[in-house]
């Protein structure tokens, strides 16, 4: 809903207009989240083979207990190429699924609760009482505006104004509204209470607990992040007809204005319930044991399945959870602002011709960005030094302390002497391409949420004595899982810079154009060291180089026109009205980042590293190459993938050296140009090192009318989409360890199209 008004008032040279406006925003859904109870087929997580029955075999009373209390499905054996010959480990999922169904077999049973809306009485509702959840989150804005517009001569018109803009912190109606205790330094958990605490193990703090907040909840008082109140937005432009070279034949325009945004705004409305109203411990989630029998099968299940609500609120997530995301806002967050700058001059050359030359800029500053917190830690705690000296051949005394007495799958009991921790992991199938392929983040994230050993999440870190925050700065959460534990601030920065030249014809003689070029920069921040929060490369939009043209030609045929103007009637008819039209389009190529292996870090969307540069790889390197090989396309010929050095630093010890699958690229005479960074560092190659294919368009239509009376017409239409039929490529793969690397796939573009149409207008 908005409400608003302007006045205006012209006094001498002064053109006055000012207004207000108030808007509410209001965004009302709901979902289920699927809590209905749910029966599951399938076999015993814990009790075939290893690799017969899901999770792995040889489970211990501990692990049994923790994922199926007593009862669990029908265990699952002999189905495997142990005794089927030459079956596929598809064809046995199959067939194990297969007997399962037959037979009944109950795997699991799950169940999910949700508040009641009303945080002043908490009560866990199941189906039966609250199947759909509402969330009706508001927001209310407020706007003032000033500006003056004045003359001060016939050839100079001055602009100036101000703007002031309020968005208020969003809120849920029914006093839903989830934040942390503690404001957002409530996120660092263990760790501490501020980003002091980052990267420490060491439990310094408090378990992340969450607390409604908001109006209409037990918190009026405390919101998501402050309100922000200094929002003033000032506006300047200048007009100038100059005195030279004939009047009015040039302008000189000029102008500078800021413009703030609101964290909610644009066309995805409200939303923010997948930061607040699935707030970990606001919903529950429950997994069905029994004591009645040891095995599950649906002749068992007692009907209607038992509701075993939770007992009350649930404030805490475990530290033996580690899987869910939760993403807060910064309590000091801010509305990010952009500033424009515009400096322009217009010459008239020609009649209904004009030349414009402009310079346009943009500042983005505090712009929204989303932080996760728990990016492994593997330097401050060791870690990486223990990964180090075991893909070496050494043995670490960390890897001994965590795995001593543990029986690893395959490998045996870790004793220290006969069989290290280090041994071990190299033996494992699980962790031995960590360690041969740079994986030391996968390591890290491994060992902090691996349950197989103990039954239970983060077990292997609590039995060696490690802190909870020994890997993550907040064990609650995940953090190879998207979220982790994340907090939007204001971190984003980015500027674009151009210039822009533009030709344009203004009808007559029945032919209209615009030609525009821009040349441009965008640069945006772009963090691959979350703890260097100021790196900056160009952003994905960019294109160096962009030319756009579009226009019409009435054919000069007909009466009153150049040519057959004293056609007969029937001729004219035919001859006359007919227009051409046509949009042309040219672009440079996105901006391109080489990706090499695994980044020690885990970045929201992105867990990729850069490689290093090592050989001559110029920025103006890229041409598309169809090969000979049918349906391949390259993009970088004449390279080539080898082994990378890197692969010399892994032992052969156990092996290990033969499971690493790291790549170089070399050029044609065996000289290596990029390779990947070692285990915990970032390559040193920089973001968006090349352009990737350009792209070319022409599209074109033929018009004719024909004239029936005054009153009606006939309109025939030939438009042709993609007239050159000449293909755009996409990018190719910049991988260096994939096998297609530098192939780029199906072009983009369809072939050429005609589409004809007809229409009578009356």
């Amino acid at each position: 809903m908005t409400i608003g008004d302007n006045v205006s008032w012209i006094r001498g040279k002064h053109a006055f207009k000012a207004g207000a406006e108030m808007r509410r925003q209001a965004g009302n859904a709901w979902n289920s989240d699927e809590i209905v109870p749910a029966v599951h087929l399938g076999p015993s997580p814990w009790a075939g083979p290893n690799g017969a029955a899901g999770f792995g075999g040889g489970a211990n009373a501990i692990q049994r207990e923790y994922y199926c209390g007593a009862g669990c499905g029908i265990p699952v054996t002999g189905i495997d190429s142990n005794v089927f010959s030459g079956l596929n480990s598809n064809d046995a999922i199959r067939a194990r699924a297969l007997l399962t169904d037959l037979a009944g077999s109950v795997a699991n049973i799950s169940q999910a609760f949700s508040l009641r809306p009303d945080p002043k009485n908490i009560k866990w509702l199941d189906y039966s009482e609250y199947y759909k959840k509402y969330r009706d989150f508001r927001q209310n804005e407020f706007s003032w505006f000033f500006k003056d517009d004045w003359k001060v001569r016939p050839d100079l018109t001055l602009n100036l104004g101000v703007r002031w803009e309020w968005y208020g912190v969003p809120y849920e109606n029914g006093g839903m509204m989830a934040a942390p205790v503690g404001g957002s330094n409530g996120i660092f958990g263990l760790s501490g209470n501020s980003f002091a605490d980052w990267y420490r193990p060491g439990e310094r703090g408090q378990l992340t607990t969450v607390e409604f907040v908001g109006k209409n909840s037990p918190n009026p008082g405390k919101l998501l992040y402050q309100n922000d109140w200094n929002n003033f937005a000032p506006a300047v432009g200048l007009s100038w007809s100059l005195p030279w070279g004939g009047q009015d034949k040039t302008v000189l325009r000029a102008g500078y204005g800021a413009a703030y945004g609101g964290r909610f705004a644009g066309g995805g409305g409200l939303g923010v319930d997948i930061n607040v109203g699935l707030a970990p411990s606001l919903n529950h989630f429950a997994n069905h044991a029994t004591t009645e029998v040891s095995e599950m099968t649906l002749g068992n299940v007692r009907i209607p399945i038992p509701e075993r609500h939770p007992a009350g609120f649930l404030p805490v997530v475990s530290v033996k959870e580690r899987s869910q995301g939760f993403t807060i806002y910064d309590s000091n967050m801010v509305n990010g602002y952009i500033q424009n700058f515009t400096v322009e001059l217009q010459r008239e050359i020609a009649r209904n011709l004009t030349f414009e030359v402009r310079y346009i800029g943009s500042k983005g500053t505090k712009l929204e960005s989303t932080l996760n917190l728990n990016n492994p830690i593997v330097e401050e705690n060791g870690l990486l030094e223990a990964y180090r000296i075991t893909q070496q051949g050494g043995n670490a005394d960390l890897f001994n302390r965590i795995f001593m007495g543990l029986n690893v799958p395959g490998v045996g009991t870790v004793n220290g002497t006969t069989l290290t921790g280090s041994q071990a992991l190299r033996r494992f199938s699980t962790t031995r391409n960590y360690l041969a392929n740079g994986g030391v983040r996968d390591l890290a994230d491994y060992l902090n949420r691996d349950s197989s050993f103990t039954g239970e999440v983060g077990g292997l870190l609590r039995r060696a004595g490690l802190p909870e925050n020994f890997i993550v700065t907040n064990p609650q959460f995940g953090s190879r899982t998207f979220g982790g534990a994340a907090i939007i601030g204001n971190n984003n920065n980015s500027t674009y810079q151009s210039m822009q030249v533009a030709v344009t014809k203004r009808l007559s003689r029945g032919f209209t154009n615009q030609t525009t070029y821009t040349w441009s920069r965008t640069i945006a921040t772009s963090i691959s060291d979350p703890r260097n929060r100021s790196t900056k490369t160009l952003d994905n939009s960019h294109r160096t180089h962009d030319i756009r043209s579009n226009g019409t030609f009435e054919l000069p045929l007909g009466p009153n026109r150049s040519l057959l103007s004293n056609a007969p009637g029937w001729l004219s008819r035919i001859v006359e009205r007919w227009q051409l039209g046509g949009i042309l389009s040219w672009n440079s190529g996105a901006p391109l980042t080489f990706i090499g292996g695994p980044s020690p870090f885990m970045l929201l969307g992105n867990t990729n590293n850069r490689p290093d540069l090592v050989g001559d790889f110029p920025k103006s390197s890229g041409t598309v190459t169809i090969t000979n090989t049918p349906g391949r396309i390259t993009y970088f010929e004449g390279l080539q993938r080898i082994a990378d050095p890197g692969r010399n630093s892994v032992t052969t010890s156990e092996n290990l050296r033969a499971a690493s699958t790291l790549t170089a690229i070399a050029d044609a005479q065996g000289n290596i140009l990029l390779q990947n960074a070692p285990a915990g560092r970032i390559g040193n190659m920089g973001q968006s090192w090349i352009e990737g294919p350009g792209q070319i368009g022409l599209n074109a239509n033929l018009i004719k009318t024909v004239r029936i009376d005054e009153s009606k017409e006939f309109v025939i239409r030939l438009d042709a989409i993609n007239v050159l039929n000449h293909p755009n490529f996409g990018n190719p793969t910049m991988d260096i360890n994939s096998v297609n690397f530098g192939v780029i796939g199906l072009p983009t573009t369809g072939q050429r199209q005609f589409t004809f149409n007809a229409r009578l207008n009356f």
